[in-house]
C-alpha cells in the first residue's frame, strides 16, 4: 500500500518566531512613538526598517520621528504659524492616527497642540488670520479660563467675530449659558453664519432646542440667524432679563431685537398707545417677526 500523500506545506504559517519577532519590532516602534522617546523610537525604526525594509508602518513612524526630533522655537508671523498648523493637521496628525488609532492619535498630539498655543502666545490678533491665534488653540484644549484671559485682552474683541465668539464660548463653559447669552447675541448680528456654527457645539440644551425650533419655523438661510436674538425674544420673554446688556452696532436686526424689548416694557406697564406704535415700528422692521409676534398675543 502506497503511502498517503501530505497536504502541501505553507512555510510562512510554520514560520512563527520570525512573525513574532516582526510583530515585536512594530509593537516596539509604536510604544517608543507613543511614548515620546525619540532616542529609542529611532533605534527601533532603524531595527525594524533593517528586517523588513517595506514594512507599511515605516512612513508614518519616520515621520512622527522626525517631528519628535525637530527644534521648537516661537513663531514670529502669522503666515508660519499657519503653515505649522497645517502641518500638524494633514501631516502629523494622520501619520498618529495609521499608528495609534483615532483617539490614541487625538490625546498623542494633544502635546503639539499646548506647545503650540504657547509658540504663538507672541502674535497679537491679525483679521486677516481669525484662527491664527493661541486662544483659538487653547478652546480646543478646553482651557477655558487661560482662552477668556487670552481672549479679552484682543483690542476692541466685543466688535469682532473670532474673540467675541471665543469669549462667549468661555464664558458659557465657565459660568453657563445666561452669562453667555448677551455675547451669543451680539455674535448673530456681527456674523450669523459663525453664530449657527458655535451654538451647537455649546454645552446648553436649552440653546440647542430652541435653535432646532428657529430653524423648523423661522430660518431659511444660515444668514437668518441675525434675527434669532429677537425671535428668541419673543418666542422666550423671560429672556429680556438675560439679554438687557447686550450691545452691538445698531444693524437692523439689533434695532429689531431693541423693538421688541422696548414691546415686552410698555406690555408689562399695560402702556397701549405706545404699543401701537412699536407694533408699527415692528411691523416695518420685519414682517415676518411682527407676524410672530402677534400670533404670541392671541
Amino acid at each position: 500500500m502506497a503511502p498517503r500523500k501530505r497536504p502541501p506545506v505553507d512555510e510562512h504559517q510554520l514560520d512563527l518566531f520570525a512573525d513574532s519577532e516582526d510583530v515585536g519590532r512594530r509593537n516596539t516602534v509604536v510604544a517608543a512613538l507613543l511614548r515620546r522617546d525619540a532616542l529609542q523610537a529611532g533605534a527601533a525604526i532603524e531595527a525594524l526598517r533593517a528586517a523588513l525594509p517595506t514594512d507599511s508602518i515605516l512612513g508614518p513612524a519616520s515621520v512622527l520621528h522626525a517631528h519628535l526630533i525637530a527644534p521648537s522655537q516661537t513663531i514670529a508671523e502669522h503666515a508660519s504659524a499657519a503653515s505649522e498648523l497645517q502641518r500638524l493637521r494633514e501631516t502629523i496628525l494622520p501619520a498618529a492616527d495609521y499608528l495609534f488609532g483615532a483617539s490614541s492619535a487625538a490625546e498623542w498630539i494633544r502635546a503639539d497642540w499646548v506647545a503650540m498655543a504657547e509658540r504663538i502666545a507672541g502674535l497679537e490678533f491679525d483679521g486677516r488670520w481669525p484662527e491664527i491665534h493661541s486662544t483659538a488653540l487653547l478652546c480646543m484644549l478646553s482651557r477655558w479660563e487661560e482662552a477668556l484671559a487670552r481672549a479679552l485682552r484682543v483690542p476692541s474683541w466685543r466688535r469682532i467675530a473670532a474673540p467675541l465668539s471665543w469669549v462667549a464660548k468661555c464664558r458659557c463653559h465657565l459660568e453657563g449659558l445666561d452669562a453667555a447669552w448677551p455675547l451669543l447675541a451680539e455674535l448673530a448680528w456681527v456674523a450669523p453664519v459663525r453664530f449657527a456654527q458655535l451654538a451647537p457645539e455649546l454645552p446648553a440644551p436649552g440653546l440647542h432646542r430652541l435653535q432646532a425650533v428657529f430653524e423648523r419655523e423661522f430660518h431659511s438661510t444660515v444668514t437668518d440667524y441675525a434675527w434669532f436674538p429677537a425671535w428668541s425674544l419673543i418666542a422666550y420673554p423671560s429672556l429680556h432679563l438675560v439679554l438687557a446688556t447686550s450691545k452691538g452696532a445698531d444693524s437692523p436686526p439689533e434695532r429689531c431685537f431693541r423693538t421688541i424689548f422696548d414691546l415686552l416694557i410698555l406690555e408689562r406697564k399695560g402702556l397701549q398707545v405706545e404699543m401701537i406704535q412699536k407694533r408699527k415700528d415692528l411691523h416695518a422692521q420685519h414682517p415676518d417677526l411682527f407676524g410672530f409676534f402677534m400670533k404670541t398675543r392671541r
